[in-house]
């Protein structure tokens, strides 16, 4: 009894989805089985769905005196002879007479198969009929009528889901009827209670496993609550067992289709579907027109799919050549691709076969629109307008009036744009009667939609979208919101992507577009328009490689493209942004000579309605105007005005003549004529809709031609007092800023952020101006509130992280940075979230080396980690931008970046130069990109630079020097490479080499005043400073400023070497006024007020420091205040040092809080060497000899440098004067050897030769070197020349003797000590 349930149940199903043939051939298997009428007598319903009437009725005649189904057969054969081509009246009557008796004498059962019968047949007042008769408490007959209820739907659906539930109810839970089950599923669907009809699916699933129906209901239930993922999976178990499933091979077409927009695979699952189709259902046209229907509202017009869908409709038309609905339908199909006229001539056909169908009339004036006969179609649709009853409208006609609207000329856009909000709202509330099925798709018509959005966007054209100004409540919002809904609905909708694209741009949000088109790309590579609009938007973002890149894309797909004028237009205009004047000119003569261009009655009226890139009169003017452009550019004014003419002839009193005014205002520009284009510009009505781009290119022309920022700003207010809307508050706020006025700005964005408080950018616009007025205090309290109301906004967390860091709030910073906001799990991870939580880890990272005292220098683990973090978060970065359509090659700079402060860190604070060399590899990786070589050139020279300082300080010379030689080939300026390679040839000893390097660089760029000062050091120590004069010279010549910072400090080098302290310290004084320059000269002007001389800061030989005069003193200490903000930590420590320990008295405490300092920086900076000789300088200070003398050892181990040149020079000569001091001369002198090895113009190092030659008794030999060490100091030192003037005596010169007394003498007269000593006994020793 149970098996023929199921079977009944099954041959229901089946009669509810239409499938005829296969429930003819189940029905013919269970009658075999069973012997039981009801399976003859459904099995003729299916003949009859065929359009087989008498064979329908032959199969019934057979069984027609079965008593339990006789009152069934005959209402049956009534329906049947009544269908048939010839109807038999007589046998009509007869049966007729025989069913009004019958119906007394028949039994409840009988009844109620007739009324299922009616109900099937949508007969449902007589299937409602016989069910209000039946008074029986009989279950199934309770099922029939609930199932009579269901079908017929409307109001008597609550009805029938009352009757299902009491029927649920009553019964056992594991004997439950199927057909119960069955109902109660789908009356709970049809009133959308989802989750309660997937459950009882799944009951039926559990109970009867062996019915076919429950995987197919359940597969169609998860389509409509969309769970896709678990509809693919049941469809293929589904497939598994019936590879020829229609139902199954439907939804999974569907879904490859639908959802994931692969054509291809769709196709082949389409084809295999048809292939099911004409195995099991060969005559079934409902279902062939259906499976028609479906996939062609979801084509996206795409001919692979249409052929198929079209095929399916020839089909039905030949089965039923006089059913105008498949005529009707095969001409909506041919419209969608474009063939106009036979679309017409079937639309005619089935006006013909129905002349009341309306569905057909109307296709017959979109295919009269779409040939540009609007006359006609306006015609046509008055008519359907005047027999409407009670002026009833569907959305189709609000549609076809709307297109007809566009093609006029001089329509108001308001009218058009009411039109096709009408439409899509009827069509909409149409859809909304239904739950996601397939008929729901066929009424919801996408394909119908997108004509609706392009409708839209026709109002927009190319110039427009470009521009990207489009209001958010304008024609491009509505059309672009539409687009949103059907990708919503079917994100498989290739084209639909296409025209998002085209809407998103028209509103600015240019990166959104390049998503949607890179979407449509990669499904469809061979798309053109596609690498059109990629195009278009590639250079409103500056970026016109990729615009070009794009453009010989599609001349690739398809060569012909060059006849297109839009395609041409595009091309022109990424040539005039790139300066390829002479190239656009050739682009804008080819698109000019186009007919269509040339002449408007050569545009052709045929339009496609999916297509993006539709060409307008708005397009065409463009195309003038750009031409007149170009010639202008290339010097033919007189061919430039003369388009203009053409071009103001053309389009004067159309919406395009203030364009032309504006462009004509341009060329004006271009011929250097601002007073015509001034006045063009301000004749720009207020009324017009190109009135702001007017103010627009007026404000730039006050400010880019007359430097005049009053004007420039006053533009953009007299928009606000036109129209003082957020779009116009926020535009001349962003003006201000432009100009460096944040204060006015600050208060523009104040009153925009009024009229649209929740907008983002506006709240991020304002705290960012607030910054740029410096006044902090406020800029953090408007962050704090706005944090406030929007505590989960990362970028405003970035921003007040930002500000705090930069404030030196650093407790506040740590409290919003937290590194748990920053990597929710939960987060969508799109490209604007990971960039916003990769900015946060890199702001903890840079908290945590700011909040770090100066001057320290070891490892921060925090820092260390947020940045690695950041690293890797920018990786993830790339990746997104890729899929997202971003710029790549910018968030791979900016990786490279990261990596390379990585290296600097490790490099500084870590000193692993291992792991500094395996980063900068890392970072490598991220810049050698040979199409975008420009863009990383500067990444790959910072990478090489730090390569070549660590290999410099590991004393890897080779390595180093090699890297130095990249480093050149990249960039023949570069100053550390030529400076590094000085040094390794001054390690070599070969300084004349180093010098030729610095001069050959000079000669091209004699006001490289680092190369200069260098070079200055390097004269003075091979003795040839007054060689530097020369250079010296040609770079006064050479600059446009003679008292420029650079400048004035390489003449205060100058002056320090050859002993005039006060030249050096007024040229010093000129040079720190800049940043670049101010530690040194600061440095230098210290070391000058503390020793003019250039001794020895603290001598053992003289036992005691430097004597330093109290005005010295002073000026040290003013100098210090200053150094103090606008010097590294370190240096500035070590001076201080230096003023503490010869300061004397004047600094009570001074000695040990500069050894305190001191030491606190070589805690953390032990390689410190002017940290080092300072120390040493204050331990003999401090009397303690042992520790200056092991700090000494310590300096004369190091590598000499240039960097520190003069400290261990210094330190050198400290340690020789010790060693004199305890009479080690051997000691000394070779300490001395190694200075004048590095520097041949110390004169310090000669006077100790001297010293050590007198007391020798060498006095010949320290003669000598006194010689030497007098010239050094410029012939201006008595206590050297007292010493050779002493020696001169001893080793008997006695005229030598003489004169140097005599000189001495000269330049200071009370020197009583070299007369009486020297030169009397000279005097004494010549008589």
């Amino acid at each position: 009894m149970q098996t023929i349930l199921i079977a009944q149940s099954q041959v229901y199903y089946y009669i509810r989805e239409g499938f005829w043939s296969t429930m003819q051939k189940f029905c013919q298997e269970q009658y075999k089985a069973f012997g039981d009428p009801f399976f003859i007598f459904w099995k003729a319903y299916g003949l009859y769905q065929e359009g087989l009437p008498n064979e329908a009725i032959n199969e019934l005649t057979s069984i027609q005196h079965k008593k339990e189904i006789q009152y069934a057969t005959i209402v049956a054969l009534i329906s049947y002879h009544l269908s048939t081509n010839i109807v038999d009246r007589e046998t009509v009557q007869n049966l007729k007479f025989e069913e009004s008796t019958q119906r007394r004498l028949s039994s409840d059962k009988a009844i109620c198969l007739a009324a299922l019968f009616y109900a099937f047949n949508k007969e449902h007042a007589k299937a409602r009929d016989l069910i209000d008769e039946i008074h029986s408490d009989n279950f199934n007959i309770r099922i029939a009528s609930a199932w009579c209820y269901l079908l017929e739907g409307g109001k008597f659906i609550e009805k029938s889901v009352q009757l299902f539930e009491e029927l649920y109810n009553e019964q056992h839970e594991i004997n439950k009827n199927l057909e119960s089950l069955m109902g109660r599923s789908k009356a709970n669907e049809m009133i959308k209670k989802f989750d309660i009809s997937l459950n009882t699916i799944n009951e039926i699933n559990v109970l009867y496993p062996e019915f076919k129906g429950g995987l197919i209901e359940k597969a169609k239930l998860l389509m409509t609550v969309d769970d896709w993922e678990q509809l693919v999976d049941y469809c293929n178990k589904i497939l598994y067992d019936d590879d020829k499933n229609i139902m199954a091979l439907m939804l999974l077409t569907f879904y490859t289709f639908a959802r994931e927009g692969d054509v291809e695979t769709g196709c082949e699952r389409l084809q295999k579907l048809i292939q099911a189709v004409e195995f099991s259902e060969t005559r079934n046209m409902q279902l062939m027109f259906k499976i028609s229907q479906v996939f062609s509202r979801i084509s996206g017009r795409n001919t692979q799919i249409l052929k198929y869908t079209m095929k399916l409709v020839n089909q039905c038309k030949q089965l039923s050549p006089l059913n105008a609905q498949y005529f009707c339908e095969l001409a909506q199909q041919l419209l969608m691709v474009n063939q106009f006229e036979r679309a017409e001539q079937y639309f005619q056909e089935a006006s013909a076969i129905d002349v009341d169908n309306k569905e057909c009339l109307m296709g017959l004036i979109l295919s009269k629109i779409m040939q540009g006969q609007t006359d006609d179609a306006e015609s046509q649709i008055d008519f359907i307008n005047q027999t409407a009853n009670n002026g009833e409208r569907t959305s189709e006609i609000a549609f076809l009036e709307a297109l007809v609207s566009t093609k006029q000329e001089n329509t108001d856009p308001r009218v058009t744009i009411k039109l096709l909000e009408e439409s899509l709202k009827l069509h909409i509330a149409q859809a909304n009667r239904l739950y996601p099925s397939f008929d729901f798709y066929i009424v919801l018509n996408p394909d119908f939609l997108m004509s609706l959005s392009q409708a839209y966007f026709f109002q927009v054209g190319m110039k427009e979208m470009l521009a990207g100004k489009q209001p958010q409540n304008g024609v491009a919002s509505k059309g672009t919101k539409l687009l949103d809904f059907i990708i919503k609905k079917i994100p498989g909708l290739i084209p639909a992507y296409l025209l998002q694209a085209k809407g998103k741009m028209s509103m600015g949000y240019t990166q959104e577009a390049l998503k949607s088109v890179t979407k449509v790309i990669e499904q469809d590579p061979k798309n053109e328009e596609a690498y059109i609009l990629s195009a278009m938007i590639a250079s409103s973002s500056k970026n016109f490689s990729l615009a070009q890149n794009q453009l010989q894309q599609a001349l690739s797909n398809n060569f012909m493209i060059r006849d297109n004028p839009l395609f041409m237009l595009v091309k022109g205009e990424v040539e005039y942004a790139q300066g390829s004047y002479q190239a656009c000119l050739e682009t804008m003569k080819a698109a000019y000579e186009i007919p269509e261009v040339k002449d408007k009655a050569n545009q052709s009226k045929v339009v496609s309605a999916m297509s993006v890139l539709q060409f307008s009169d708005k397009d065409r003017c463009s195309i003038y105007l750009l031409y007149a452009k170009a010639l202008q550019q290339n010097n033919n004014s007189k061919e430039a005005k003369k388009i203009m003419t053409q071009a103001i002839s053309q389009f004067t009193g159309t919406t395009e003549e203030v364009n032309v005014l504006i462009a004509n205002s341009e060329i004006a520009l271009q011929s250097g004529d601002v007073k015509k284009a001034i006045s063009i510009l301000k004749g720009v009505p207020q009324e017009s809709p190109y009135f702001l781009r007017a103010r627009q290119i007026l404000a730039d022309v006050y400010l880019d031609q007359l430097r005049d920022r009053r004007n420039y700003a006053k533009c953009y207010a007299d928009l606000i007092e036109i129209d003082p809307s957020f779009d116009n508050y926020k535009m001349l706020g962003d003006a201000l800023m432009k100009i460096r006025e944040p204060e006015e700005a600050s208060k523009a964005y104040e009153k925009a952020a009024l009229i649209k408080p929740d907008d983002e950018q506006i709240i991020q616009l304002l705290g960012l101006s607030l910054c740029q007025t410096h006044d902090y205090s406020k800029a953090l309290t408007y962050y704090e509130n706005a944090l406030r109301m929007n505590p989960k906004r990362l970028d405003l967390i970035i921003d007040l992280g930002k500000l705090c860091i930069q404030i030196k709030n650093f407790n506040r910073a740590e409290e919003i940075l937290k590194p748990d906001i920053f990597s929710d799990e939960y987060q969508l991870p799109t490209y604007q979230n990971l960039k916003r939580n990769q900015e946060g880890f890199y702001l903890i990272a840079k908290l945590n080396i700011k909040r770090v005292p100066p001057g320290q220098f070891q490892p921060i683990d925090m820092y260390r980690k947020a940045l690695k973090k950041s690293i890797q978060i920018q990786i993830d970065v790339i990746e997104k931008a890729k899929q997202e359509g971003e710029d790549v090659e910018k968030e791979r700079k900016a990786l490279a970046d990261m990596y390379i402060e990585l290296a600097k860190y490790t490099n500084q604070y870590e000193k692993n130069d291992k792991a500094t060399l395996d980063i900068l590899a890392e970072a490598t990786k991220y810049t050698n990109n040979q199409d975008t070589m420009s863009k990383t050139v500067g990444n790959q020279e910072k990478i090489l630079e730090l390569e070549v300082e660590v290999y410099f300080k590991s004393n890897q010379k080779l390595e180093c020097e090699n890297k130095c030689n990249l480093l050149l080939k990249l960039n023949p300026n570069n100053d550390l490479a030529c400076l590094t390679l000085a040094e390794l040839l001054l390690q070599k000893d070969e300084y004349s080499q180093a010098i030729e390097q610095f001069k050959k660089i000079l000669q091209d760029r004699p006001n490289n005043y680092g190369i200069l000062a260098k070079l200055i050091d390097f004269f003075r120590r091979s003795f040839q400073i007054n060689e530097a004069k020369t250079y010296i010279e040609r770079a006064e010549k050479k600059a446009t400023n003679t008292n420029d910072p650079g400048l004035c400090y390489c003449r205060g080098l100058y002056h320090k070497y050859n002993r005039s302290p006060k030249d050096a310290l007024n040229e010093f004084s000129k040079a720190k006024k800049s940043s670049q320059y101010a530690e040194e000269s600061l440095v230098n002007m210290i070391d000058i007020y503390l020793n003019p001389d250039q001794d020895l800061y603290y001598s053992n030989v003289e036992e005691g420091p430097k004597v330093v005069d109290e005005v010295n003193l002073r000026a040290c200490e003013s100098l210090l205040r200053e150094m103090q903000s606008r010097s590294s930590y370190l240096r500035y420590i070590v001076m201080e040092s230096y003023v503490f320990f010869l300061g004397g008295p004047r600094y009570k405490g001074g000695l040990e809080q500069g050894l305190k300092n001191l030491n606190d920086i070589l805690k953390t900076n032990n390689d410190y060497i002017p940290a080092m000789l300072a120390l040493a300088v204050g331990k003999f200070i401090q009397k303690k000899s042992t520790d200056a003398k092991n700090l000494l050892k310590l300096l004369w181990k190091r590598q000499y440098t240039t960097e520190y040149g003069e400290d261990l020079e210094r330190a050198w000569l400290l340690s020789a004067d010790s060693f004199i001091a305890i009479q080690k001369y051997d000691s000394a002198e070779e300490i001395l050897k190694k200075c004048l090895k590095y520097n041949q113009s110390c004169g310090k190092a000669e006077e100790y030769m001297g010293l050590i030659k007198e007391k020798e008794q060498s006095y010949v030999d320290a003669a000598t070197h006194y010689e030497k060490a007098y010239k050094l100091t410029n012939e201006k030192s008595a206590s050297i020349a007292f010493r050779l003037s002493f020696n001169y005596l001893k080793a008997k010169r006695y005229v030598d003797c003489i004169n140097i007394c005599k000189k001495i003498l000269e330049l200071f007269p009370n020197y009583p000590k070299i007369e009486k000593d020297c030169l009397e006994k000279a005097r004494q020793a010549l008589k």
